[in-house]
């Protein structure tokens, strides 16, 4: 992967398998032990820990309003409620 192209600010782990230390007063990650599964649901999104089970995150996008973009991140269409967006592009 580009680390370029990644707009991440901030990651994800499960707080029940992450190992951590403390390191100058600070709590930091030392061990990424946990396996993560991340995938869409009929609501949004949900980040699942596959070693304990757990819900680490989970976006409910129902209702909300979306931008589609294509991969030059040019806006293939404008704010529409996700219901909508997908419904119009099952059949595609």
């Amino acid at each position: 992967m580009n680390a370029k192209k990644s707009r991440i600010e901030m990651y994800m782990h499960c707080k029940t398998c992450v190992k951590v230390e403390t390191v100058n007063g600070e709590k930091v990650p030392v061990d990424y032990g946990e396996k993560l599964a991340f995938g869409s649901t009929r609501e949004g999104f949900q980040l699942v820990c596959e070693n304990c089970g757990k819900n680490v995150f989970d976006m409910d996008l129902l209702g909300q309003h979306v931008v589609l973009y294509d991969k030059n991140r040019s806006i293939v269409q404008r704010s529409q409620k996700l219901r909508e967006l997908i419904k119009s592009y099952k059949g595609k």
